[in-house]
């Protein structure tokens, strides 16, 4: 994806961990800069079907609202770049820049594409990035409860059963 039109949304979900959901919510408002080095996400809503179609709604769970630290001078600045060349108000725009993309345009575009030129024979999701990141900071030994809040879950339980289990074999 580098230099690609998506590669800062790419780039972002491995960092972060954000549900696909969370991701296609976020708005340039909701990303802060702290310097060329570090950022910071706030999630507050997810985007999904509702009764008038896609929109941005309220985020999974009360634990999902929250504040994602992140150390990348990368993708700090080709979140910058995005954020300049941006139509919108939508950190991952469609091609016309009036919402953000369909979240099977953002599969098929780009995961579907990553499995494909990696030899997967399905197709990874997003999800796969999301337990990249999780994964990541148990085997870090962040503190399980520390990690549960970044992800957005309420209790350890999820951090101990399915993320640290791979680790810890």
């Amino acid at each position: 994806f580098k230099g690609k039109r998506l590669e800062h949304a790419m780039y972002l979900i491995f960092y972060t961990g954000l549900r696909e959901g969370e991701l296609l919510a976020l708005q340039w408002d909701d990303i802060e800069f702290i310097n060329e080095d570090i950022g910071r996400v706030h999630v507050n809503a997810s985007w999904g079907l509702t009764e008038i179609g896609y929109d941005r709604k309220e985020p999974k769970t009360q634990g999902s609202v929250r504040i994602i630290p992140f150390k990348s001078a990368y993708l700090v600045t080709i979140l910058k770049q995005a954020k300049t060349r941006s139509k919108s108000k939508w950190v991952v725009e469609n091609s016309k820049g009036t919402e953000p993309i369909d979240p099977k345009n953002f599969t098929n575009r780009c995961f579907k594409d990553i499995s494909k030129k990696l030899g997967f024979t399905t197709v990874i999701t997003s999800h796969v990035a999301r337990h990249t990141y999780i994964s990541h900071l148990v085997d870090e030994r962040v503190p399980y409860t520390l990690i549960a809040k970044l992800a957005g879950h309420t209790t350890t339980e999820m951090v101990a059963r399915v993320y640290a289990h791979p680790i810890d074999d």
